[in-house]
């Protein structure tokens, strides 16, 4: 089953499902890099729609749909602990806290698959 888990504080959504060739043994997971997201209750972008970012050309658009959007990161997650991760395209960073924002998405993902994923041993 396929599912989605929207990390507002780290500006990343992740969509998270078991791999069609291992459904009891590997998860899968596709990261997305959110552009604009609602504001804090009471503000003027308290109802703001999530969006994603969408590569166009040489500059990022946003786009509410999140089959348009680009991808970040992908990667999964086996039984047994093990993962491979690929970012699609060279990464920028401007700060540090948004590296470390990149481990905390990928600890995430790992410990949604130490739960999802039947027998696992992911420590």
């Amino acid at each position: 089953m396929k599912t989605r888990h929207d990390l507002l504080h780290l500006d990343y959504t992740v969509i998270a499902e078991p791999a069609e060739e291992a459904p009891d043994h590997v998860m899968r997971f596709r990261v997305y890099s959110i552009m604009c997201k609602p504001g804090e209750p009471g503000s003027e972008f308290e109802h703001k729609k999530i969006e994603w970012c969408k590569e166009v050309g040489t500059h990022n658009e946003p786009t509410d749909n999140i089959d348009d959007a680009t991808i970040f990161l992908e990667g999964s997650v086996k039984w047994d602990g093990c993962s491979n991760w690929k970012f699609p395209d060279a990464v920028h960073f401007c700060e540090r806290s948004q590296m470390i924002g990149i481990g905390e998405v990928l600890a995430f993902c790992f410990d949604l698959a130490a739960k999802t994923i039947p027998d696992s041993i992911c420590r």
